[in-house]
């Protein structure tokens, strides 16, 4: 299966999506969850990842901690808002909202759709912060232009301890150079050259 997966020829992936197609009798949502994972290298379009997600429903399968990312990242990618918050509701519902993995994912997709609010509200409950949610809740305030907002949650997260990713580096330099914050453009620059980190 992985060399299928790893492969992206047209004629792979018709295979491939056949294969999902037989396999009904699992009835089990992680059938879904390699036909929804798919997405992330562009194997599906975002809108075949939430009709699959809907062909889930119809079959009475619920999502869970493992296929929620993949659904709450395709709803970012098309700020579908509204069915990012069913889902959200379905999150709660299933037990699965202590989940890292899903609340990085919320906090993205409220970020990216402009709510702002939302995302903090599911970051500040994120028992144990990683450096991805830290870099979604610092990419939704530079969406909205919150730049300084993004500059001081970056503090916070050096504070935590927590080294950060080559991503979230250039989205908070990104976040200086928007507001001409020299100063604090400097300072990351200084922070990258003493961490090693090439960007």
């Amino acid at each position: 299966m992985s060399s299928l997966i790893l492969n992206k020829s047209a004629d792979i992936k018709t295979r491939l999506f056949q294969g999902f197609d037989s396999l009904k009798h699992l009835k089990h949502v992680h059938a879904a969850l390699l036909r929804l994972g798919l997405d992330e290298d562009t194997y599906l379009l975002n809108k075949e990842s939430i009709e699959t997600y809907h062909s889930m429903r119809k079959e009475g399968l619920s999502p869970d901690s493992f296929t929620f990312p993949f659904l709450l990242k395709a709803c970012a990618r098309l700020f579908d808002s509204k069915l990012g918050m069913k889902l959200h509701g379905l999150v709660v519902k299933a037990g699965c909202e202590s989940d890292a993995f899903v609340n990085t994912s919320l906090v993205s997709l409220y970020g990216k759709c402009g709510f702002v609010d939302y995302a903090f509200k599911v970051f500040d409950d994120i028992p144990e912060k990683n450096v991805a949610s830290w870099t979604a809740i610092i990419s939704g305030y530079i969406g909205i232009g919150k730049c300084r907002e993004a500059i001081d949650m970056f503090r916070r997260l050096l504070g935590m301890g927590l080294r950060p990713d080559s991503f979230s580096l250039v989205r908070v330099l990104a976040a200086c150079t928007r507001i001409g914050d020299l100063r604090s453009g400097e300072w990351i620059d200084d922070y990258i050259t003493e961490i090693g980190m090439r960007l």
